[in-house]
């Protein structure tokens, strides 16, 4: 080294697998060796950075806005080449880079607002370019290990990242709002390796769960105070509508890249307070928006296509916590029999958890409608019943009736087949560039109910749409009406499709004619018969003459005539005489002609009350002829006996059965009644007849003996004991006390 020459520092890092804050790094500074922490603030260097912003809708204006970026990428460049010990003494002790990663994340355009952007290329693409540099300085910030020589101890790590706020919620949820479309796979596994390694994210995350509730309250304040919103401007229309969606889209995007962070929704209530949030604001800021008709700036059309955007996050939302916390580990014992056993208490929970949050929500109609319609509610609740048979099917049915009567009749479609999960891009490249937009899937074919379900299915969340342009984003979405409405709200589609128009119907081939139905077979086409196709054969002919068919013996006009003129069986002997015996006859026998017969009036009911027994008389008078053929008495043909007469009526007085006195059948009546209850009484617990029952069961003092009643007295009352006074007398026995 040359006199008056600066001596550099040449740092000496030994080559092991060690993590490096276990490592001292050896420096010579001027001839002066010395040995320095791998991570210290010494290897940091004092850096300003240009703070990320929006890019100008101006011209004039990009130039320096596109300037200020390039400065910003060559920034991020310079960061992502330092070596692993200067990166992460630079990122834990230079504030300056903390602020500016909070302030990108902020500021980078989600994918549903990648609409908003210049059209310019230049910086489209500068735009992408610092979402691509900023992906990957999250994903180094992230991991502990690089290689074998590039690596912290997992303790360190959690940490470095912990107590000097390189993570926090905020960034987090940013961070997935930003890259969950197009770089899932990436997150999550940042995600899972943050939550894991520290453990103290986790209670910061029911923390920020728990302000939720707060933060939808503002929001019903300002728009749910007054009546219907009419008060809120277009401006502070739009501004609420993308605060809201910027909040919805957030959330989902977290639980999208990190299912696990459901827990905490559900365990806090905040599943119900988002869907009394959505019931409340969601239809006033709908109204509102259907009541502008002079906004310019901006267009409806896009304040429309935020708040659709809204309504699907929120929705989704609650849809993954379900999914994550209780219908998810239902479908994977569904699989898994072996263990349905140990874990029926784990399920029935589950089945429990996912009833309470549904039964809860259904005071919210306008949220179970839309819930319905992008989630069937009927799979959900099939799915329950046969994960958790013990569930009480009442309660279930409570629901599903619930739903379906809070839906219009045009929102209960059948249940869609669950589309194939999209593989997530591991290239980074794409970061910030909406969901991918690859091909059309080969996949199978839709057509009729089917197709026109998935048709109005989309319409009915995007109602601007034509029916032709529906269709074609389902042929190339593989016919999967989530994946078409995830990307028409994230305005995501490719090329081929965004170039269409979007409200015009184009002109539809006519339907093809259905095909005539084959006729169906018959045991007659496939019979054999050895009179096939004579003359008679009306299964195979149409010619066949059925003036030649005849049923039964043919009745000619000459064996007619014959049949009538014969008059021999009115003929025979003894014919007249039987038919004139159907006269009448009198008492002696004689037989008369009818016509010589008067009948007379009868009068034996005039004086008969309803119900009362027919006086019979021992004797009538001759009162003629009697018809023969009615059955009488043989008493009615007796001649009447003087003598017998003059007997009785010297004997007494005539007993008359016709009429009885009403005051003898009330007291017999009476007596009856009252020797029915005596002897009821005598038979019951309450009356008896002479002295009580003896039913002493004390008897005499002990050592006397007892009489042979009260014995029986005793064992009639221990047997009639109930099972516990049993068990008390027991005991009681044993102890001594008798």
């Amino acid at each position: 080294m040359s006199g008056g020459a600066k001596a550099k520092t040449r740092p000496i890092i030994p080559e092991s697998a060690t993590p490096i804050d276990k490592l001292k790094i050896t420096i010579n500074k001027g001839g002066v060796i010395t040995e320095v922490d791998a991570i210290h603030a010494g290897w940091a260097e004092p850096r300003e950075y240009v703070p990320f912003s929006w890019p100008p809708d101006e011209p004039v204006e990009q130039a320096g806005w596109l300037a200020g970026v390039e400065l910003l990428i060559e920034d991020l460049h310079w960061l992502l080449r330092r070596p692993y010990h200067r990166f992460w003494s630079q990122v834990v002790y230079d504030l300056a880079l903390a602020e500016c990663l909070s302030t990108t994340l902020e500021t980078l355009p989600r994918p549903h607002e990648l609409t908003l952007l210049p059209a310019s290329p230049a910086v489209r693409q500068a735009v992408q370019q610092v979402a691509l540099l900023v992906l990957k300085l999250a994903l180094r910030m992230a991991t502990y290990k690089e290689s074998k020589e590039n690596q912290l101890s997992p303790a360190l790590f959690a940490q470095l990242v912990y107590d000097n706020y390189l993570w926090d919620m905020a960034r987090l949820m940013d961070l997935c709002a930003v890259y969950s479309v197009s770089n899932c796979q990436l997150l999550s596994r940042q995600l899972e390796s943050l939550f894991t390694h520290q453990p103290a994210y986790v209670q910061d995350l029911q923390l920020t769960v728990l302000e939720l509730p707060q933060l939808l309250g503002r929001v019903e304040e300002r728009v749910a105070g007054t009546e219907l919103g009419k008060s809120l401007s277009w401006t502070e229309l739009w501004d609420v509508v993308q605060y809201v969606t910027d909040l919805a889209t957030s959330l989902d995007a977290f639980l999208r890249v990190y299912p696990a962070g459901s827990v905490p929704f559900r365990e806090t209530g905040v599943l119900v307070r988002i869907a009394s949030f959505y019931d409340t604001v969601i239809p006033r800021l709908w109204r509102r928006l259907e009541a502008e008709t002079q906004a310019e700036v901006p267009p409806p059309a896009e304040v429309r296509r935020h708040l659709l955007l809204c309504r699907a996050a929120l929705i989704s939302v609650v849809r993954r916590a379900l999914e994550y916390c209780c219908l998810e580990p239902l479908r994977e014992e569904q699989t898994a029999t072996e263990a349905a056993g140990r874990n029926r208490e784990r399920l029935l929970d589950c089945g429990e958890r996912y009833l309470e949050v549904m039964t809860e929500c259904l005071a919210e109609q306008h949220f179970m409608a839309d819930y319905h319609l992008q989630h069937p509610i009927n799979e959900d609740v099939l799915t329950v019943r046969q994960g958790c048979p013990d569930l009480d099917p009442a309660r279930l049915d409570y629901v599903l009736d619930a739903v379906l009567s809070a839906v219009p009749p045009a929102a209960v479609t059948p249940p869609e087949p669950a589309p194939a999960p999209a593989a997530a891009d591991p290239d980074p490249a794409g970061a910030g560039a909406g969901a991918g937009d690859g091909g059309a899937e080969a996949g199978p074919m839709v057509d009729g109910v089917e197709l026109e379900s998935m048709v109005s299915h989309v319409q009915d969340l995007l109602p601007d749409l034509s029916r032709s342009f529906v269709m074609a984003c389902l042929e190339h979405y593989n016919f999967s009406s989530e994946r078409v409405i995830n990307a028409l709200l994230e305005d995501s589609l490719p090329p081929s499709l965004a170039s269409l128009d979007r409200t015009a119907e184009a002109a539809l081939p006519p339907p093809p004619e259905p095909a005539p139905a084959p006729a169906p077979s018959s045991v007659l086409s496939t019979r054999r018969n050895v009179f096939d196709g004579d003359e008679f054969d009306v299964m195979s002919r149409n010619d066949v003459d059925l003036s030649r068919f005849h049923k039964g013996k043919r009745m000619t006009e000459a064996r007619l005539a014959r049949e009538l003129a014969d008059k021999s069986s009115l003929r025979e002997a003894g014919q007249r005489e039987r038919y004139q015996l159907f006269g009448s006859l009198t008492t002696d026998g004689s037989v008369y002609e009818a016509i010589h017969y008067e009948d007379e009036y009868d009068d034996t009911y005039d004086d008969v009350s309803t119900g009362q027994e027919e006086p019979k008389e021992e004797a009538e008078e001759d009162s003629g002829p009697v018809p023969l053929n009615q059955p009488l008495p043989s008493s009615r043909w007796r001649r009447p006996d003087p003598a017998a007469e003059e007997d009785q009526e010297t004997s007494g007085p005539r007993r008359d059965h016709f009429v009885q006195d009403p005051a003898e059948v009330r007291a017999r009546q009476e007596a009856r009644r009252q020797e029915q209850q005596q002897r009821r009484r005598g038979r019951g617990r309450g009356g008896h007849h002479g002295p009580p029952p003896n039913r002493d069961v004390v008897g005499a003092p002990r050592g006397q003996g007892q009489d042979k009643q009260v014995l029986q007295n005793r064992r009639r009352k221990n047997e009639q004991k109930s099972t516990q006074h049993r068990r008390g007398a027991d005991r009681k026995q044993r102890g001594g006390m008798f």
